[in-house]
């Protein structure tokens, strides 16, 4: 399961910037992964 910073916020009342504290001390401990989406490359798509 993938949930994003503002999710959590969202979902728990807690500021971002509270969030990201916590995750950043999850992620210390090796309890979770950080994973950001890649980027695409290449022309926009044509319609």
């Amino acid at each position: 399961m993938v949930l994003t910073t503002d999710y959590l916020a969202r979902a728990t009342g807690a500021l971002v910037g509270t969030v990201r504290h916590r995750l950043d001390r999850l992620r210390t401990a090796g309890l979770i992964d950080a994973v950001r989406p890649g980027r695409e490359f290449g022309p926009p798509p044509q319609c």
